[in-house]
């Protein structure tokens, strides 16, 4: 992980690092001993080294786990930007709102399969004709995807 084994100009190296610092708002615990952050701050820290790393895969754990809800949306917005500029970028999230505002594809997933794949402005408005089901935040959650109100920003 990181920089180094990969055909970057180390001499961008520091710019790199310090626009990833500010773009996770940790830019002012750069020197912070890591033992010492919350667990909001070490999730800030550990997004800007993968926004540090410039890849074109991005692949994110429940990146806004221990975030509040401003950092949730500044990491996702971070994201969705890093998308529109050309990566590929998965993100694994237990909070249903959050993948709806942020995400072009939306893949709920039960005990390992997908029974609902949708794009972004279809699946909450479209019928289906079987039920779905999805884990949120350890509950389980069944529901029609037409009973669902709204529809994707």
């Amino acid at each position: 992980m990181g920089r180094a084994f990969r055909d970057l100009p180390p001499d961008e190296d520091e710019a790199a690092v310090l626009g990833a610092l500010r773009t996770s708002e940790v830019e002012h615990m750069a020197f912070r001993n890591a033992q010492t952050l919350s667990g909001g701050e070490q999730a800030r820290t550990t997004f800007a080294r993968v926004v540090a790393q410039v890849t074109p895969i991005v692949l994110l754990d429940e990146p806004t786990a221990a975030l509040d809800l401003r950092h949730q949306e500044r990491v996702l917005a971070t994201a969705k930007a890093m998308a529109k500029e050309g990566a590929t970028v998965v993100a694994v999230l237990h909070d249903l709102n959050l993948a709806a505002a942020f995400a072009d594809r939306v893949v709920l997933l039960s005990d390992g399969a997908s029974p609902e794949t949708a794009r972004r402005g279809t699946c909450c408005n479209r019928s289906a004709s079987k039920p779905f089901t999805a884990r949120a935040s350890g509950a389980r959650l069944s529901r029609r995807p037409d009973d669902i109100e709204g529809s994707f920003p």
